[in-house]
């Protein structure tokens, strides 16, 4: 396993001949400056056409200094990187396969050559508190870079071109970004200039990162061909794929989510606007982003339902803590026949099963022990669940699927298999394709709807029965009727995440050709947004009421399964506020003003 350090540093350009300022007076914390040198050797890897410097990445082995081995440097954000370390190991030539896979997103797998080495004469001066704390690294590095001639044959350069420089790198040990601040101003008055993104590897190279980022153009001309429009958009979702890879193998906040949606939005563009392509060119893609999109989605999913049922644990177990009943109150409403706390604390006493109280360990029993213990093992359990399902996205992502998928998405962007229509203007083909997907959110609307109102027109009073045998009889009429509408809620809930899906491909579809067809498709995307979020939310509670109930299947004490019922109807509740937000959406969504631009 690599090893992960975390960079915050400033790179300054310096005039060979200056002389570095007193660094002890720069920090207000400042006791002492050590010094020491070191000579660093390093052989920087690439694919031969630069794709890892390209996107910002250095993959080198070094030798020297207090950190020598295979490094790969990842940005973060300005003056802030990972870099991940592994050991020298015994062949010079052979990159670690830990960092080789990480960098698959970027390299598609194509071979990794050397193609610089790079040598450094650094003095570092280590600035420490009176403590002996090193705050800030101070390194004065003299630099000889060459290029190689693993890239010279498509990068078209001299194999032995070579550059000479001084820099001086500061960068934050122990100290924090005041420290920095505090160098930056003393180097910055002595006449050191700061270089924003300063790469060694990337001098020698003469290569600068691809900073055109995966977002298409905001306008196309009005000549430009539906072709030329969805390229963009699908070759803008392919980039912010390979651009996620590493940030979810690396568990960065967010790339899951990110990694899913540019996947979702592919997929959704090559059904949407099929028919401008080959359907043998299409086809096979899709099926596999499907995959990718369940493999993403499963770890996102479980992610997001462990931070929410968490949350609201932890909210509940607050809300308990402050107004829970009393032992007394529960024991009388358990007395009546209720189904309370005391409730069900009495159930459990008689039946064996652990009553609500402290977790094991709590020490002293209290009101809120049901949801202490349900918060700690609830959270245990779905952690669990997150990991497993984290697991099978990252073997989803290191398996020849994936990679195929990679060098054929490549493929298709090199040559488009367009059919004649995806010649023709944007403004002509586009907004018709773009109204199928309406259709489809229409239809997938109104079938859930329909299953809505037979379900409201078949509640009703059938009135109370007098006798024993006419309570048995509604009793049997009950639990059949009782079965009958949960299997038509469930097929509700069913339908309703379909016009989900449906909703929100026609929302990437209007957002994939806003930049062509102007501010009518912009308008239409952010209502069928909204329609998507509110059904987004349902479906939220669905799955949430779903685990809910498993756990508390599973639960190992009925406090704890108590707690998850408490959730369970918190869940009814937004399920509620959902439905009458969605009704609210889909009547701002269905007007035809926001579809006259696909006339």
């Amino acid at each position: 396993m690599a090893e992960v350090h975390r960079e915050l540093e400033t790179t300054y350009a310096v005039d060979g001949d200056a002389v570095l300022p007193d660094l002890v007076g720069a920090l207000p914390r400042g006791h002492t400056v050590t010094v020491a040198t070191h000579r660093l050797r390093a052989t920087y890897v690439d694919t031969a056409d630069l794709r890892l410097a390209r996107a910002g990445l250095t993959l080198r082995r070094r030798t020297g200094g207090t950190d020598a081995g295979w490094h790969l440097k990842v940005p973060e954000a300005p003056n802030t990187r990972s870099e991940l370390r592994l050991p020298l190991g015994r062949a010079a030539d052979r990159v670690p396969r830990e960092l080789e896979r990480l960098v698959r997103g970027r390299t598609r797998g194509v071979p990794l050559v050397p193609v610089a080495r790079i040598t450094t004469r650094r003095t570092v001066h280590r600035v420490a508190d009176a403590d002996g704390t090193v705050l800030v690294e101070v390194a004065d590095d003299r630099v000889e870079g060459a290029r190689l001639a693993g890239d010279a044959s498509d990068a078209g350069v001299r194999p032995d071109a070579t550059t000479q420089w001084r820099e001086v790198e500061v960068e934050v040990v122990d100290g924090g970004p005041a420290d920095l601040a505090a160098v930056d101003t003393l180097l910055t008055a002595a006449g050191l200039r700061a270089v924003p993104d300063a790469s060694k590897l990337r001098r020698v190279l003469d290569v600068a990162v691809d900073d055109a980022g995966p977002t298409p153009p905001r306008t196309f001309r009005r000549s430009a061909t539906s072709g030329e429009v969805v390229l963009a958009h699908v070759r803008a979702q392919v980039e912010t794929m390979a651009a996620q890879d590493l940030p979810v193998r690396l568990g960065s906040p967010g790339s899951v989510h990110a990694m899913r949606v540019a996947t979702r939005r592919l997929r959704s563009a090559l059904t949407s606007f099929g028919p401008l392509f080959l359907d043998d060119a299409v086809a096979p893609l899709r099926a596999d982003l499907r995959e990718l999109a369940r493999a993403l989605g499963a770890a996102r999913d479980a992610e997001v339902l462990a931070e929410r049922i968490t949350a609201d644990l932890a909210d509940d177990r607050r809300g308990w803590a402050a107004g829970a009943p009393t032992a007394t109150d529960s024991g009388d409403a358990g007395a009546d026949g209720g189904t309370g706390a005391g409730a069900a604390a009495d159930r459990g006493s008689s039946t064996g099963v652990e009553p609500l109280g402290d977790a094991p360990g709590d020490g002293a029993r209290g009101p809120d022990a049901g949801p202490v213990e349900a918060q700690r093992w609830v959270t245990a359990a779905l952690d669990a669940e997150w990991r497993d399902a984290r697991a099978r996205a990252l073997a989803e992502l290191d398996g020849d699927r994936y990679a195929a998928l990679l060098v054929a998405l490549d493929a298709f962007l090199a040559a488009p298999p367009l059919r004649h229509r995806g010649s023709r203007r944007a403004r002509t083909v586009l907004p018709r394709l773009v109204e199928r997907t309406w259709q489809k959110a229409e239809a997938a609307v109104r079938r859930a709807e329909a299953v809505g109102a037979r379900d409201a027109a078949g509640t009703g009073d059938a009135g109370r029965p007098a006798d024993a045998a006419g309570r048995a009889d509604a009793a049997g009429r009950g639990e059949a009727a009782g079965r009958e509408a949960a299997a038509s809620g469930d097929a509700r809930d069913v339908l309703l995440h379909e016009a989900r899906k449906a909703a929100k491909r026609s929302r990437y579809a209007a957002e994939a050709v806003d930049g062509a067809l102007g501010g009518g498709a912009h308008a239409y995307a952010a209502a069928m947004e909204a329609l998507q979020e509110s059904l987004g939310a349902h479906h939220d509670t669905v799955e949430s009421r779903r685990r809910l109930h498993e756990l508390a299947a599973l639960a190992p004490s009925t406090g704890t399964a108590f707690a998850l019922g408490r959730l369970h109807a918190h869940e009814e509740v937004r399920a509620a506020e959902a439905l009458s937000a969605f009704r609210s959406a889909w009547q701002r969504a269905r007007k035809p003003a926001l579809r006259r631009w696909l006339r």
